[in-house]
């Protein structure tokens, strides 16, 4: 995956020029998720979203069976709340048949949700359309292309995706990452 996030494409919203670029650089924040603690009934617990909340052609189902309420940790629950536009990548979990990498767009219809420590949210930058995004990551995982970005330790199928690579970086690397990928 991190390869795939680091690579070129091209990308826009309508009536902007296209422009080519790494695509880690069209994310804001990747934020990993957490699958908290056991629900005790008090105001900090949230609907959590898992893997499991993925159907097969990568919509998300919030189907109140298949919500599991969790207690997240006040200092983290912020930053894991998702908001119109986000998205989420299955980041760990998966099987031979069913890889990892799945993506869905959160549309933002309901409120409050958290998501799994399987499971990366995904912050677009504004000057890049969500949905545009989701639609070329789905269509990644469609083609098979994440197949070759997976690794599989202790039973468990992970993505090689470096958060520090995609959104640690300062500017001067990143502009020199740039030359070069754009010099090949």
């Amino acid at each position: 995956m991190q390869r795939l996030l680091t690579g070129l494409i091209r990308i826009s919203k309508e009536g902007v020029e296209w422009e080519r670029f790494p695509i880690g650089e069209l994310f804001e924040k990747i934020v990993a998720g957490d699958w908290g603690e056991e629900a005790d009934g008090s105001d900090q617990c949230y609907p959590v979203i898992r893997a499991a909340n993925f159907s097969k052609d990568c919509k998300l189902d919030l189907a109140p069976q298949k919500i599991v309420i969790r207690k997240l940790s006040p200092r983290k629950v912020n930053a894991l709340l998702l908001e119109k536009g986000n998205l989420l990548l299955e980041k760990s979990g998966g099987s031979p048949e069913q890889p990892v990498g799945r993506i869905v767009y959160f549309n933002g219809e309901s409120k409050g949700f958290g998501y799994s420590n399987f499971l990366q949210k995904l912050e677009v930058k504004s000057r890049f359309d969500p949905q545009l995004i989701y639609y070329f990551l789905h269509w990644n995982y469609l083609s098979g292309k994440v197949l070759q970005y997976q690794q599989k330790t202790t039973g468990i199928i992970n993505f090689q995706l470096n958060t520090t690579t995609l959104g640690g970086q300062d500017e001067s690397r990143r502009r020199r990452r740039r030359r070069l990928r754009w010099e090949r």
